[in-house]
């Protein structure tokens, strides 16, 4: 017998007041400003026997007190779709939208650092001019006997500038992987992605990347595994280019060797650690090879009754393309500290620290980044449908590049409406 379909929606409603001393986030011409957000939004999904939908959209209105000329809408979408096509074939798709003129609008509690092909920016915007960013990604699982699996995915990244000196750009990424079990403790995984970056001014880069690795399984807490990546970068056109948002940039194809080992360990239900280890090396088609640098991702989680800390450092490259400041191949080390924790039955708080060395080394000269960042929250439920939200950010950029220097202190405090059950059928 099948099972009927079941809708739910959640509506909600906000109203928000921003502060901060340093508006055109510069070094020397120190502005405050007051922004003033009030919108709404809801998250509505369709849930089957097979199948799951979820559909969320805020938008909101920020009207500034001293620069009226910025008042804007600000709009946010999410779609997620699954769907299990068979015993053992599991579909995803998801896509996000986002349409700001905030040059950061997402005031992460951990890292801005994620692997090389991802979404998330580490470069500057100080620009207060809007820009769209969409993602979209689609992948399938297929699981064949007892702990082997393949996916197939593709995502497709757009991003434009309303400002001329950021470039409009798109990238496509088909990927596939295979997990292999030799043994019940042994096994192997590859994975190979191509990913085709087209640029407004920048000539168009194709990457194509590689990987394979070993694992072993001492018990069900402890693997340990090793791996090593190879990547090819094959620009359209090679030489040296003037971008007007960035100045002059090397564009030479090259490759890179990024061997690692590691292991995973849950060493409680409530402590669990990641850690990786090795280097990487690139080289190019004309001149010398770079000299190698240290690969490392280590994590450590750990949960209490009424909170959690997360400690993060990490190290390795990073490609900075499809970006705010299209900066390129880049060599970073990143730390990171955060935690929350329930102070009371409606009160629950958040603290976060992170600090980043980017080294851009396309960019002639050599340019440097350094951010660092601190900062924490209260939300507060007094009742059941009304939560109350209080952060502060604390935010540091200090750069080669003596126009992108600031500091900037950031309030935020708002005020949320939302029901406390979903309306249904």
């Amino acid at each position: 017998m099948a099972i009927a379909a079941q809708f739910t929606f959640i509506p909600r409603a906000s109203v928000g007041e921003e502060w901060t001393d340093n508006f055109l986030l510069s070094e020397t011409d120190l502005v405050s400003e007051n922004i003033t957000t009030a919108g709404g939004g809801f998250t509505a999904g369709l849930f089957g026997e097979k199948y799951g939908l979820d559909v969320s959209y805020d938008g909101a209105y920020a009207s500034y007190a001293n620069f009226s000329e910025r008042n804007n809408w600000r709009h946010s979408a999410l779609l997620n779709f699954s769907a299990n096509l068979s015993k053992h074939t599991r579909f995803n798709l998801n896509n996000r939208f986002v349409q700001t003129e905030n040059p950061a609008p997402l005031d992460r509690s951990d890292v801005t650092t994620v692997p090389p092909g991802s979404v998330e920016d580490p470069t500057i915007r100080r620009s207060r001019q809007r820009y769209w960013r969409n993602t979209f990604n689609a992948r399938v699982d297929q699981q064949f006997g007892r702990n082997n699996s393949l996916y197939f995915s593709y995502q497709n990244y757009l991003l434009i500038n309303e400002d001329p000196s950021f470039q409009d750009s798109i990238r496509s990424s088909p990927a596939a992987g295979i997990t292999f079990n030799l043994t019940n403790r042994w096994g192997i995984s590859a994975n190979v992605s191509f990913n085709r970056s087209e640029f407004e001014i920048d000539p168009d880069l194709d990457r194509y990347t590689a990987d394979a690795g070993v694992f072993y399984r001492f018990s069900n807490a402890l693997n340990v595994f090793a791996r090593v990546l190879h990547e090819v970068a094959d620009f359209e056109e090679q030489g040296v280019a003037i971008d007007p948002g960035v100045g002059a940039q090397a564009f030479v194809d090259y490759t890179v060797i990024n061997p690692t080992a590691g292991f995973t360990y849950v060493i409680s239900d409530k402590i669990d650690a990641n850690f990786e280890v090795g280097y990487f090396i690139r080289d190019f088609e004309r001149g010398q090879p770079d000299e190698p640098d240290l690969s490392l991702n280590a994590r450590l989680n750990k949960r209490f009754k009424r909170g959690s800390i997360r400690a993060i450092a990490l190290s390795g490259y990073n490609e900075g393309f499809n970006t705010a400041q299209n900066l390129g191949f880049n060599r970073f080390w990143e730390a990171a500290l955060s935690g929350s924790y329930q102070l009371s039955r409606y009160v629950n708080g958040t603290l976060y620290s992170s600090y980043r060395n980017t080294e851009y080394l396309n960019v002639l000269p050599d340019r440097t980044d350094r951010q660092s960042r601190v900062g924490g929250g209260l939300d507060w439920s007094p009742l059941r449908w009304l939560s109350l939200q209080f952060n502060y950010t604390f935010r540091n950029v200090d750069s080669t590049i003596e126009t992108n220097k600031y500091t900037e202190n950031r309030l935020f405090f708002s005020i949320r409406l939302s029901p406390v059950r979903p309306y249904q059928t």
